[in-house]
């Protein structure tokens, strides 16, 4: 019988990328053995790279939202900014207070 050659590499980053898939997944879509993934796996140490590459992914992720907020922000305090100069100068603003009592 023919030997199967496995692409461990393009299996890895499958694996490693797609954050839903388990080794289960990966030996049924290349058609081997899940005690033979889970063997070779456990010996490249296949979780700690995925949970590594999750917390980078994750972060980049979250650095992206916390960029569309700020962006949001500025954009929102742009189109107000009138109004809350005309109430600064009245005196009414709690900036306006506190500037005025520091000095």
């Amino acid at each position: 019988m023919k030997k199967i050659q496995i692409d461990w590499m393009l299996a890895k980053r499958e694996f490693l990328l797609d954050h839903s898939m388990s080794l289960k997944d990966v030996a049924k879509k290349y058609r081997f053995s899940y005690s033979k993934i889970k063997k070779v796996s456990a010996e490249r140490e296949w979780y700690k790279d995925k949970k590594r590459i999750q917390e980078i992914i994750s972060e980049a992720i979250m650095k992206e939202v916390e960029f569309k907020i700020k962006e949001r922000l500025v954009e929102q305090a742009r189109k107000i900014k009138p109004s809350l100069g005309k109430s600064f100068f009245k005196k009414r603003s709690l900036l306006y207070k506190k500037l005025m009592a520091n000095l």
